[in-house]
């Protein structure tokens, strides 16, 4: 898999997962989330 693949693959999930939860988990949790994917 390539980086481009690989990196437009997380921003669809991201954003389908921001687009879920945003409305009900504060943004600290979201970048908690964020720094878990990516290790």
């Amino acid at each position: 898999m390539t980086f481009m693949t690989q990196h437009m693959r997380y921003l669809s999930l991201h954003r389908v997962i921001a687009g879920i939860v945003a409305q009900d988990v504060e943004w600290p949790v979201m970048v908690l989330l964020h720094i878990s994917i990516w290790k």
